[in-house]
């Protein structure tokens, strides 16, 4: 008797975990090939960046460096999820419902710190150059409130009994923390095109305005890439039954990442925009003279003077 009480909950166990298996596989597949694919990009840009910019501050190579090695490490957390998963536990749908291994914490611990330190970045970028502490401070509440929260969660799927047990019962501090890295992407890139079309309309130089419409072209490609990205994820969290947002999540930091390497190695291209070699856009301004302000970009201005020659005929001796 006791045998026919504990035989259909089993089955019913493994009907909703077979069931369970495609959505969550599938997404997972995907996911962390497009997330190898772009680690191996991210650490390209890295060797570029250590490469042509060697003479940049300490606290931004230290930055880089933390940055690729979160990368890192979320690679490797990555790889050795989806092996427990579509490997150990291949034909096993019911290994859904046993514990967690700890590299889904690590996942989720290494995404918190990119997502905290790129977007910090660009925070601190924004206010250097336009000293807006009320558009700062909406940022870096929403900042601090994502890597509070994302923290908690590791820590909670961590104690989980089950993957599928936590995305059930902490579905509203995920939804939260997507919410909020939506909200911080977009707002972070309309705040930084804003500044930078203010800095357009400034200058009366024509290598500077085109300096700053490569800026604001390659701040909307990256910046929306990931708002796009993050607020799609949001939207199928919310609305879809699979786990499409689940792949989505594995990419989200490759591209977090990759917009800060971008963006510092968009110096090179700009330098290049300088015929005289001699363009540049450091990140730390230039003290100015007495009476003047620092807005964070060097202008070289060439003055070429025209002389009229005389041509005289050339003649043979």
């Amino acid at each position: 008797m006791p045998e026919n009480h504990t035989s259909p909950t089993l089955a019913v166990i493994q009907d909703m975990a077979a069931a369970y298996t495609g959505l969550v596989f599938g997404p997972v597949k995907i996911g962390y090939s497009l997330a190898t694919f772009l680690f191996g990009f991210g650490t390209a840009q890295t060797y570029i960046y250590y490469r042509d910019f060697a003479d940049d501050p300490l606290p931004i190579k230290l930055l880089v460096a933390v940055v690729w090695a979160a990368d890192f490490a979320h690679q490797i957390s990555l790889g050795h999820c989806t092996y427990w998963y579509l490997v150990r536990f291949f034909g096993v749908p019911a290994g859904l419902f046993n514990k967690a291994p700890q590299s889904v914490t690590a996942i989720i611990e290494s995404s918190t710190i990119l997502l905290f330190l790129v977007p910090a970045f660009f925070t601190y970028r924004f206010w250097r150059s336009s000293k807006k502490h009320i558009q700062v401070g909406l940022l870096a509440v929403l900042i601090a409130a994502r890597l509070v929260m994302t923290s908690l969660l590791g820590g909670l799927i961590s104690r989980a009994p089950s993957y599928v047990i936590s995305l059930l019962r902490f579905r509203s501090i995920i939804l939260f923390c997507w919410i909020c890295g939506a909200a911080v992407d977009v707002l972070l890139t309309i705040a930084l095109c804003y500044d930078l079309h203010v800095r357009q309309r400034s200058t009366m130089y024509y290598r500077t305005a085109r300096m700053i419409d490569r800026l604001k072209m390659w701040c909307v490609a990256t910046g929306m890439a990931t708002s796009i990205v993050a607020a799609v994820m949001a939207v199928c969290f919310c609305i879809m039954d699979n786990n499409i947002w689940m792949g989505i999540y594995f990419v989200l930091p490759r591209l977090v990442s990759n917009s800060l390497l971008a963006s510092l190695n968009l110096r090179r291209s700009l330098r290049q925009m300088d015929p005289t070699g001699t363009g540049d856009l450091a990140l730390q301004p230039r003290h100015p003279p007495p009476g003047q302000h620092a807005n964070g970009i060097s202008i070289c201005v060439d003055v070429v003077t025209e002389m009229p020659v005389k041509v005289m005929p050339y003649t043979s001796s």
